[in-house]
């Protein structure tokens, strides 16, 4: 039976050890990751939900206020719970809360922007007027 030499020994061990490191930094990027990965999701998730909600909420002309205002229900939910999670109102759930606001603020904002592209007009309600689209 073959005998390993005392420096062929300490190769064994290097690469073993070397090996061991890589895992270890392997399952570390992968944790980071997976946290991104919710990060994202929570934010883009949020978008889809409030923008599907809208889309069945919304008037004809694509305004989703509340009654009787000119305040815009998605901008009072993206900042209620951004405020809500800035706030620790929510324990654990504080940092889900502001990652889905940054999702539901970040469309709203770019709602915002859009209808002030064709319009030249802002407003802080994210939909755009047929009549105001027409006359331009």
């Amino acid at each position: 039976m073959p005998m390993l030499t005392e420096s062929q020994m300490e190769k064994v061990h290097s690469i073993v050890s070397t090996s061991q490191r890589a895992k270890e930094k392997m399952r570390e990027q992968m944790i980071e990751r997976k946290e991104e990965i919710r990060l994202v999701g929570e934010a883009v998730g949020a978008s889809v939900v409030v923008s599907f909600v809208r889309g069945k909420m919304e008037d004809a002309q694509g305004a989703w206020n509340i009654p009787g205002t000119q305040v815009d229900i998605e901008g009072v939910v993206g900042l209620g719970l951004l405020g809500l999670g800035l706030s620790k109102k929510l324990g654990r759930h504080s940092q889900d809360a502001i990652n889905g606001s940054v999702g539901i603020l970040s469309h709203y904002m770019g709602q915002l922007s859009r209808h002030f592209s064709k319009t030249g007009q802002f407003s802080l309600v994210a939909g755009s007027s047929a009549a105001q689209l027409m006359a331009r």
